[in-house]
């Protein structure tokens, strides 16, 4: 993986496991990517850049036609997605921004970085 990309190394999956959830999540990891390009050429610029949620918002939208649904959830301080009455739902990916750490869940969740601290919570799939 890109050095700014990591998997969860604590679910032990298999490489060939790792390939399918790599292949299955390759336009959210893509997308993380493009933003942190992105972020890096117009701070170099000095133009304001779109937030992650406005970035991955439109490229959800080029994508599916439509806004990403937003989720009540929170991530808690080891990674995992918890949410009232659920199962807590540990990341696939860990993703550093600029921003801080996004994560990609089970279920196609993403939690995008907040500049201001904590994470937007989105199911993009």
């Amino acid at each position: 993986m890109l050095k700014n990309i990591a998997t969860n190394k604590a679910l032990g999956f298999t490489e060939n496991q790792w390939g399918q959830l790599i292949e299955a999540n390759g336009l959210l990891l893509m997308w993380f990517i493009e933003w942190n390009q992105a972020n890096d050429a117009v701070n170099k610029d000095r133009e304001k850049p779109l937030s992650i949620m406005d970035f991955f918002k439109q490229k959800y939208n080029m994508s599916a036609g439509g806004d990403p649904w937003d989720m009540k959830g929170k991530v808690s301080l080891d990674g995992k997605y918890v949410s009232e009455g659920d199962d807590d739902l540990e990341p696939y990916f860990l993703i550093n921004t600029d921003d801080g750490v996004g994560y990609i869940y089970p279920y196609a969740f993403v939690a995008l970085p907040k500049k201001s601290g904590g994470h937007h919570i989105v199911r993009m799939d």
